[in-house]
């Protein structure tokens, strides 16, 4: 009976315990029943271990029992009261051994800054080795509310069990992903750690582009329990090295598994290449079977706190394990008879970047003239211009200049495949594209057998100096022009027959048998300018086909296609046979009896000539042009083609072996489109190459706002300036004009698009990227135009309805190759979306930011981000954009409201407040801006009068104190800043050369003093007697001293305008083997005394600016000035010396490119 009692009592004990441990308690410290600040919690780093259990922020305070709890006085010498263990306090100890605590009875004071409270799962657990609980759950301390989210800082990515960190863009293989997060808790009463504490879970999980999970969240780390908190092992599996607490600054291996029951299990990674349907350590041989295929995925970060508050981080990753390979080819590696016009598909093993110059990349030998084209984004397909040789072995070899998107360069790939003979029509384009074949009879009649052609229903066909109405086509393959004869003579100079005029094709002197059957043929029809007549002859066994192409300038090609007649009867000594009665089995490639124009052959022609490009050098009198060589080893050279606009004549201006030709019989004014083709060595042409159009003359608009406006720019260059390129409008269309040599020579205009307000840059590899503005009444749209070699590629990148107003867009492109774009939208009234109604007698205002990328234009993001109602516009809304080195936009506005200019700017924090940075009592108005490494510059001009300018230093710099750009010129409008350094704007105060008369609009440049805080003097660049408005320019630096600006703009006093190009000559100072090159700077300097004047005399060689100053022989500055209209060649000025005493002085001269002293002596 005492035993069953005994047993009841420890069951009942064990309930009683479990049922304390399973229920929430109260806080340790005053008042119990309210919450406390924390300061620290389970999980955290802590030198070799785990922090176990929750700092609570009290300090010198008693502490009071939470729950229930028995006393074990072994125990009690470790702080241990129960399953709660007090650190940093003062213990009770006259508790004796068994003793009960309940809730709200003082067991301590706190000795320190704060209360370390650890709770464990059990009372039967050691004091020194059991585990720790989350004193935080829902089942702990109460209350306990948290309101805020964590945060994540930073995701890196490193190879797995290592400490070598991978890039974004190419990770590989096993990876370890590490992200550095943390947690500030806030309750209701505000209270709030002050700082960092561990998160209570964290994990991570990764989707492809399209939002599917491709593997799903993982989470391992949770800091519920932590059985063995000084477990080393574990903790540097948790957190990465440089974690701390004093800073808190946790950095936590969120790929591994720090507390898996299985060690080997706890080192984890995601594995990039593991084998699809396999375990996570089994490895892809392929990409074919590939879990993650190469390619773009997200990897997103999830941060819990313990209330489930939750924070994400997503970056965007590049798989990179596979090299791509190619997957298979049509024909395949040793096929044989293949089609002479088949198409040559090869397919991939993933995707490529289809922006590779495939002509390059891939060779063909022998050469053969064809289109590389992108079927999709693995599979590319040749198309052979026109065809390929029969029984050739062809070989294409497959360079690793080739690469997928994530830049791997393909596996080098080869294969051979060997043509066949045509069993069908052979296909020959010539300068004429071929339409129809229609079926024509057979007659067993001789007299009926033939074909009977009318050439030209208004002109005659052309032959030996005659013409001629009618070609017939006899069965025998000769060409008749009066009437049709199965007879085997002819009259050409080699021999003799009836006085009827004949071309041969073939005739032996073959006679027609009756019984036997004759021919049958097609004809091919087009436009006239040429007929394609094919026939067959037969005689027993012996078969004979034969084709036939006229051309309108009297030019007939022929082609054997298949010959193999036996048997010859009176053969009058012409034709292709001798009359030996030999059987032929080859013809041979040139009809030796008529001129060499008459080809026999199954080869193809030459392919058409590719990159058909022209420019005419400024104010020449001649035009140049270019073009991609041809790759048929048979090639001759080629034909150029030439046509005035105005005119239907083609005329054939020379054949050229080269692949360039100079046209020197153009005319001022004229319009020509060129065209060539090429020439194998037995003169078969090839079809037209595509046309270009040369405008020999001015480039001209109909439009006085051809180059306008100032908020972008319409002319962009290659860092080295070879390549230029601008765009313009005229009659709401867009042209696009380029220079490969330095502005030496500019192509034709080429039409992109209708609109106005064209705005250029360049994507990262160099090519123009065009953005304008398209308006159909009150409705417009933003269009983009992108040349990505293929031609010019079009979207509609915005489109706004009922609006009336609509800025100029400002583009910028970054370094990622992210278009960054803005806008601005005036209404004549409150739109509805904002009133609920239409609201007239005020004007609304919206200024758009939008951005792209350049690789996928359709993808377009924007968003509003300012909006203001006014009375009026004192002038039309506009607004510029520039993005810095680290990717951010930057935008400057001028608000039409209230005649300011505005600024804001993005970085990770996103868009700031707006700032007014104007500050002038005018009105302010058409911004510029441009960033320059880290300087951000931006001019406007003010009152319609002067331009200023303003600066500051990125990141964190102050904006500078306003300077004047323009100086004294007055009525200076529409500056446009490029380079930081360079500011270009029109003036109404020119004085024209030749009429003598003030009030020509120029356009002036200036250059900014770094030395002297302040522009230099302006320069009129125009010097036209016509209106020269709305200016750009884009700063080249130069490899040696000298480095230029190139400028475009609009000139003339009415339609037509021309556009301008002009270049201005930059100096630098340059210093070289220790010796001084003096670029600008004056070279002859005298300074002498004149009674109480000191008079310099120094030549300058570049009119800048320059700053003169004279110390005494102490250093101390006595007198200091600045020579602003210095002019080229000799300067004078003085000091005066009224206040100067006897004695040596020394005098230094300095400008923005040199500077020098000189020692002088004053007499007094």
């Amino acid at each position: 009976m005492g035993c069953k009692m005994k047993v009841k009592v420890l069951i009942t004990l064990i309930f009683l315990l479990l049922a304390i441990s399973l229920s929430a308690y109260q806080w340790p410290v005053k008042p119990q029943d309210s919450q406390h600040g924390i300061n620290a919690t389970l999980g955290e780093w802590r030198d070799g271990y785990f922090h176990a259990g929750v700092d609570i922020n009290e300090a010198l305070d008693s502490i009071y029992c939470p729950a229930t709890s028995i006393v074990d006085t072994t125990e009690l010498r470790h702080y241990w009261i129960g399953r709660f263990r007090y650190i940093h306090v003062i213990l009770d100890t006259s508790f004796g051994q068994g003793d009960t605590v309940y809730p709200g009875n003082t067991i301590g004071y706190i000795s320190g800054s704060h209360l370390h409270f650890r709770e464990r799962s059990s009372n039967f657990m050691p004091w020194d080795n059991s585990d720790a609980l989350n004193p935080l759950l829902p089942d702990a301390l109460s209350p306990y509310v948290d309101l805020t989210n964590p945060h994540i800082d930073s995701i890196k990515f490193y190879r797995q069990g290592s400490s070598t960190q991978l890039n974004t863009d190419s990770l590989s293989e096993k990876v370890d992903i590490l992200s550095v997060a943390g947690d500030t808790r806030t309750d209701l009463t505000g209270h709030s750690a002050g700082h960092n504490v561990s998160v209570y879970l964290i994990g991570y999980e990764v989707k492809d582009t399209l939002g599917n999970i491709v593997k799903p969240y993982w989470e391992k780390i949770i800091f519920d329990t932590i059985n063995f908190p000084g477990n080393t092992s574990q903790l540097n599996l948790t957190y990465a090295s440089g974690s701390s607490y004093d800073p808190p600054h946790f950095r936590y291996w969120v790929t591994n598994d720090p507390f898996n029951d299985t060690v080997a299990l706890r080192n984890w990674y995601w594995n990039t290449k593991q084998k699809e349907g396999a375990v996570d350590s089994i490895d892809a041989d392929s990409i074919e079977e590939a879990e993650y295929k190469d390619g773009y995925y997200w990897v997103k970060v999830k941060a819990y706190d313990i209330k489930e508050n939750y924070k994400t981080k997503t970056v965007s990753v590049i798989v990179a394990n596979f090299r791509p390979k190619v997957k298979y080819t049509d024909p395949y590696n040793g096929q044989d008879n293949v089609y002479l016009d088949q198409k040559i598909h090869i397919a991939f093993s993933e995707n490529m970047n289809k922006r590779i110059d495939l002509r390059s990349a891939i060779s063909i030998s022998p050469g053969v003239s064809g289109n590389f084209e992108w079927i999709n984004d693995n599979e590319i397909e040749f198309t052979p211009d026109p065809a390929f040789i029969e029984n050739t072995t062809y070989t294409i070899t497959l360079s690793d200049q080739l690469q997928d998107l994530q830049d791997q360069k393909l596996i080098p790939y080869t294969f051979s495949f060997i043509t066949g003979s045509s069993s069908g029509p052979q296909v020959y384009p010539t300068a004429f594209q071929w339409e129809n074949i229609f079926s024509w009879d057979v007659s067993s009649s001789w007299f009926n057998n033939y074909y009977l052609y009318q050439f030209f229903e208004y002109m005659s066909f052309p032959f030996y100096s005659e013409y001629y109405d009618f070609i017939y086509f006899n069965r025998r393959g000769s060409i008749w022009f009066y009437n049709n004869y199965d007879l085997c003579h002819f009259d050409l100079l080699t021999a003799g027959g009836i006085n009827e005029p004949v071309m041969a094709v073939y005739n032996d002197s073959l006679r027609h048998i009756f019984g036997w059957y004759s021919f049958g043929g097609s004809r091919e029809l087009t436009n006239p300018n040429r007929e394609v007549v094919r026939w067959k002859y037969t005689y027993h066994t012996d078969t004979t086909e034969f084709e036939a192409v006229l051309f309108a300038n009297g030019t007939i090609r022929f082609d054997y296609r298949r010959c193999d007649i036996q048997l010859f009867f009176n053969d009058a000594g012409s034709g292709i046979s001798a009359g030996d009665g030999i059987r032929y089995q080859q013809i041979p490639a040139v009809y030796e009896n008529v001129p060499s124009s008459y080809v026999f052959t199954t080869d193809p022609p030459p392919g058409k000539p590719k990159d058909l490009r022209g420019v005419w050098p400024n104010r020449s009198e001649f035009v140049n042009l270019s073009w991609n060589p041809n790759p048929e080893p048979d090639l001759e050279g080629y034909n150029i083609y030439r046509r005035n606009i105005d005119s239907t004549l083609i005329e054939k201006l020379e054949f050229t072996t080269s692949n360039n030709f100079t046209d020197t019989t153009i005319q001022l004014g004229n319009t020509y489109i060129y065209r060539i083709t090429a020439i194998d060595t037995l003169s078969l042409e090839s079809f037209y190459s595509d046309s270009i159009i040369i405008e020999y003359g001015p480039r001209t608009s109909n439009n006085s706002l051809a180059t306008a406006y100032n908020n972008k720019n319409s002319i962009g260059s290659s860092p080295g300036g070879d390549k230029i390129y601008f765009a313009y409008s005229s009659n709401n269309k867009i042209f696009y004009c380029s220079s490969s040599d330095s502005g030496k020579s500019f192509t034709g205009s080429e039409y992109i698009g209708e609109g106005e307000y064209p705005a250029i840059a360049l994507d990262t590899a160099g090519i123009p990227v065009i953005v304008w503005l398209y308006k159909s009444g009150r409705n417009a749209s933003l269009k983009l135009a992108y040349n990505d070699g293929y031609g010019w590629q079009i979207w509609s990148i915005v489109i706004e309805y009922r609006i009336d107003q609509f800025s100029p867009p400002s583009i910028a492109i970054d370094k990622m190759n992210e278009l960054h774009f803005t806008y601005m939208l005036g209404y004549d009234g409150i739109p509805m979306k904002e009133m609920g109604k239409r609201v007239i007698d005020k004007y609304y205002l919206e200024l758009y930011y939008g951005s792209l990328s350049i690789s996928n234009p359709s993808n377009v993001q924007k968003h509003i981000l300012y909006s203001s109602i006014g009375d009026n516009w004192l002038f039309n809304p506009i607004s510029s954009i520039a993005a810095d080195c680290n990717n951010y936009p930057h935008i400057i506005y001028a608000n039409p409201f209230d005649g300011e200019i505005y600024y804001t700017f993005k970085n990770s924090s996103g868009w700031s407040q707006e700032e007014n940075v104007s500050l002038t009592s005018g009105k302010s108005s058409y911004p510029s801006l441009d960033c320059y490494e880290s300087k951000l510059t931006f001019a406007w001009q003010e009152d319609n009068s002067v331009i200023l300018s303003r600066y500051r230093i990125l990141p964190n710099g102050d904006w500078s104190t306003t300077s004047n750009v323009s100086g004294k010129i007055e009525d200076s409008k529409f500056p446009f800043i490029n380079s930081g350094y360079y500011c270009v704007w029109q003036s109404k105060s020119g004085i024209s050369p030749k009429k003598g008369m003030i009030g020509i609009t120029d356009i002036y440049w200036s250059k900014y003093n770094n030395v002297l805080n302040k522009w230099s003097y302006p320069e009129n660049i125009s010097n036209s007697d016509l209106k020269s408005t709305y200016p750009h320019c884009v700063y080249v630096a130069g490899k040696k001293e000298i480095s230029e600006l190139y400028c475009l703009w609009t000139e003339g006093d009415s339609a037509p305008y021309d556009i301008k190009f002009s270049k201005i000559s930059i100096m630098l100072k340059r210093r070289n083997k220790g010796v001084k090159i003096k670029s600008m700077v004056r070279s002859k300097i005298k300074v002498y005394q004149e009674g109480n004047f000191l008079n310099i005399r120094f030549i300058s060689q570049d009119a800048s600016s320059t700053k003169i100053e004279l110390f005494d022989i102490t250093g101390r500055l006595l007198y200091s000035f600045v020579v602003d209209k210095v002019k080229i060649g000799t300067n004078k000025t003085n000091i005066p010396l009224h206040n100067i005493s006897s004695g040596i002085y020394f005098i230094r001269i300095e400008d923005c490119f040199d500077k020098l002293t000189k020692k002088v002596i004053i007499l007094k």
